[in-house]
């Protein structure tokens, strides 16, 4: 669903309402998106953690693409509606690589968006989400600053 600006906004499960006249004047695509958000958001709701991560896998056929999508999106989605949040607006998702020990990455993706839907609903240990955050951008900035305070 978009504003009236055309920018993305989420919708509580609470406020969805799929016999509305809005709906009208929304493109299929965003009415299979908004569908799947209101579906991931009822499976947060109904599964703890533990559940929700293997049910999450079991819907999406452990696809790393697809996770990988939805952990982008709904992301951008809750940084876009939480301007209160203690990470800039520009602030990426760090990359999930595969590690020989540990989890699988479509485990790591699974987990982080449990994490993403529980900041969107209000719930979260922001602590989980900022290990999701890609100090990338820091880096690169500081060492620019570094390099052109000492004047090389």
């Amino acid at each position: 669903m978009s504003d009236n600006s055309g920018n993305p906004v989420l919708v509580s499960a609470n406020e969805y309402d799929p016999d509305s006249s809005e709906l009208s004047c929304i493109e299929a695509n965003d009415i299979n998106e908004l569908d799947e958000y209101h579906s991931l958001i009822k499976m947060y709701r109904d599964y703890p953690k533990d559940l929700f991560v293997p049910e999450l896998l079991r819907k999406y056929a452990s696809s790393e693409s697809d996770l990988e999508r939805i952990r982008l999106k709904y992301f951008e989605l809750v940084k876009y509606e939480h301007d209160d949040l203690p990470f800039a607006a520009d602030a990426e998702l760090k990359r999930r690589v595969y590690t020989r020990q540990g989890e699988t990455v479509a485990v790591k993706l699974a987990q982080d968006i449990h994490s993403i839907l529980a900041l969107a609903e209000g719930e979260s240990d922001l602590s989980a989400v900022r290990n999701m955050i890609s100090n990338a951008k820091s880096r690169k900035q500081s060492t620019t600053q570094t390099t052109t305070a000492s004047g090389r």
